[in-house]
């Protein structure tokens, strides 16, 4: 919902908008609904959509380890189906899609798994 709240702006097209014509159309209180989503969403949002991602990468991992189960074909499976979605979301909602660079991303993420345990 954070994600969502953030791209708000973005999704409605205000902006997009010229200064002038954002004037006309953002009074006090779309300004300070802007502020406060800047301040208190936008960061933390974007930060705890990122940590989900990284954690969820180190549960299937752990848990796929801990059955004695290869976890490479689950783990490109998932971001198969996230880079989908991304993919979609894109074309028929927002171009602006995050989950298609996650799933990309997620490629070089198990590089990770081979640095010292001092380094991660």
């Amino acid at each position: 919902m954070g994600v969502l709240a953030v791209n708000m702006l973005t999704i409605s097209g205000l902006e997009y908008l010229t200064p002038e014509m954002r004037a006309v159309v953002h009074g006090p209180a779309d300004r300070a609904v802007a502020y406060v989503l800047a301040v208190l969403v936008e960061g933390k949002a974007l930060a705890a959509f990122s940590l989900l991602f990284g954690v969820s990468f180190t549960l299937l991992i752990g848990r796929m380890r801990a059955r004695g189960e290869g976890w490479v074909w689950p783990y490109l499976r998932r971001l198969a189906v996230l880079g989908a979605f991304g993919l979609l979301n894109a074309a028929l909602f927002f171009w602006g899609d995050i989950l298609t660079t996650y799933a990309v991303l997620g490629l070089f993420l198990p590089l990770a798994l081979w640095l010292p345990q001092r380094v991660v």
